[in-house]
């Protein structure tokens, strides 16, 4: 699991803000347990402004202000929309739309742009919406 920053832009900004440092030591305070009686996390990360030095900064963030997103697991099956399939890599497909029909499998990707999984070969979008007892699951493709 990893921990996030409920306003993704704001995340987004941070990472940007910290050469990509922001995320890591938000879950290094984490692990650390530092969070305070008021229920805030001070997270101090680094910028570079000029030559090679970086630079303190330190913001705080309410627990609330945060959540626990599960991590992509290459080596078994992951839960989609819960985890962030990986960028334009194949994967193995299991949809079941619910407990009445048989599980679907399929080679595919997922495209960002379109928020969809799509067929390896032929391109074609998979339906993913599940009912009540449905599930969608991927990982990482085995030959």
């Amino acid at each position: 699991m990893t921990w996030h920053l409920k306003d993704r832009e704001f995340e987004k900004k941070l990472e940007e803000f910290s050469g990509g440092n922001f995320v890591n030591s938000l879950n290094r305070e984490i692990e650390r347990e530092n969070i305070d009686s008021e229920f805030v996390v001070w997270v101090g990360f680094g910028r570079k402004l000029l030559g090679d030095d970086d630079k303190d900064n330190c913001l705080c963030f309410r627990t609330d202000e945060l959540e626990e997103v599960p991590e992509y697991n290459p080596n078994g099956w992951n839960e989609f929309p819960a985890v962030t399939p990986p960028d334009s890599r194949v994967c193995q497909l299991t949809v079941s739309h619910s407990l009445d029909e048989p599980i679907k499998y399929f080679a595919a990707f997922y495209d960002f742009r379109a928020k969809t999984w799509r067929v390896q070969d032929s391109g074609r979008q998979i339906d993913t919406k599940v009912l009540k007892d449905g599930f969608v699951t991927f990982r990482a493709w085995r030959d």
